[in-house]
């Protein structure tokens, strides 16, 4: 395994660190460095293990070796063949890959983490050197493909729309001038901007899919980092989510390599604390392994289920959380208050901010979430556990 690992990283292969197999679409990181113009996509681990093995290679019929690596394949010829064929699936690969695709999984979040830090200032350097304070959208024009890479990792919105484009500079650089004499865009960094710059500086930490939760994974599973997520939080003005699957996720059907853990960002938190007391409610965090939500209370038919469900927030591909209570508060057996109950927007996770593989019974959904669901020929059962459809 120590040769194996070796011979990956030469030069000619992935190089130091695996600089040059973080990405195996070769579209998004190029060695080591973030693509600009591109936006990021989280690979699974069963597209990095793939890809690791073409470029390890493999035994032909006559044992002759085919691939990079293929050589250390032959030395542990004893390790690798079955029935006197190369077992495709030997002990020698199958180790390699648990050891190695959660080190690819880190070394690429640090490559993205260590570009958010600075891309927004980038950006913002890019826009004035363009004359931003003139000429807003020609300096947009000429700056997008920083604007699009930087906002593919702050923003859930991607589009090329000018009007949002702007929008988005405002928000991650705070409000500007755009007369000839005014401060350079980015003088006054914004809440936001700092919320996002303060969880990629945690080591193995990324913003989440929605864009709103800073999610730090750990490998260890001897080891809880909820006291340290708790201190983060409070840290960096953020509020700890309880929510967070630590090891298994039946919201997203995965098993999680190693324990994942999140808090709120504070611009997040702050704009659904907002949101939910402008609605005349109670934004509430559960203890234990629950979910943020705010609570309205009001008298009986001042809300319908039909506007409550409009508050739903939905989940890719996991339902919603929360709804109507027709009977919140009874006094002598009559009712006095309903309720509405919904999560924020946003504060979800799906399979994406995870890493690790499907469930048994198991496959990743063609949604680009991340998130798994039952193969063909297996059924739902309790949870989000999946058994064949003859039972056995």
């Amino acid at each position: 395994i120590n040769a194996l690992d070796s011979c990956m990283q030469d030069d000619f292969v992935c190089g130091s660190d695996y600089e040059n197999c973080l990405d195996p679409t070769g579209k998004y990181i190029v060695n080591g460095e973030i693509v600009v113009g591109s936006m990021p996509v989280a690979p699974t681990d069963a597209e990095i293990s793939n890809y690791l093995r073409t470029k390890i290679g493999k035994l032909d019929n006559r044992g002759r070796p085919q691939g990079a690596c293929a050589a250390v394949m032959q030395k542990c010829h004893n390790s690798v063949m079955k029935n006197d064929k190369y077992d495709t699936n030997n002990p020698l690969i199958t180790e390699y890959l648990a050891r190695t695709v959660p080190r690819i999984q880190v070394l690429r979040a640090n490559a993205i983490r260590a570009y958010g830090v600075s891309c927004v200032a980038n950006v913002a350097a890019c826009i004035n050197q363009n004359g931003y304070g003139t000429s807003q959208n020609a300096a947009i024009q000429a700056c997008m493909a920083h604007i699009k890479t930087c906002r593919s990792l702050t923003d859930s919105n991607t589009g090329t729309n000018l009007s949002d484009i702007r929008t988005w500079l405002a928000t991650v650089m705070g409000p500007t001038n755009t007369t000839p004499d005014s401060p350079d865009i980015g003088d006054e960094t914004n809440m936001r901007e700092r919320d996002i710059a303060n969880c990629l500086s945690i080591p193995n930490a990324r913003i989440s899919t929605s864009g709103k939760l800073c999610v730090v994974w750990d490998a260890d599973t001897n080891r809880t980092l909820t006291q340290k997520m708790i201190n983060l939080a409070q840290q960096h003005g953020g509020q700890y989510y309880p929510g967070m699957p630590q090891s298994q996720s039946s919201y997203t059907g995965k098993q999680i390599s190693g324990n994942a853990y999140a808090y709120i960002m504070r611009w997040a938190y702050l704009d659904a604390l907002n949101e939910c007391t402008q609605r005349d409610g109670t934004l509430t965090i559960p203890q234990g392994n629950a979910h943020i939500y705010c609570n309205i209370e009001f008298p009986v038919g001042k809300m319908t289920k039909t506007e409550c469900d409009a508050m739903l927030t939905v989940w890719p591909g996991n339902g919603t959380f929360g709804g109507f209570n027709d009977s919140a508060v009874t006094v002598n057996g009559h009712v006095t208050k309903q309720s509405c109950r919904y999560t924020p927007a946003g504060f979800y996770y799906t399979g994406r901010d995870l890493p690790g593989t499907c469930l048994p019974g198991m496959t990743e959904r063609n949604d680009n979430t991340g998130n798994c669901t039952c193969m063909p020929g297996y059924h739902y059962v309790t949870g989000f556990a999946c058994e064949p459809d003859d039972g056995l």
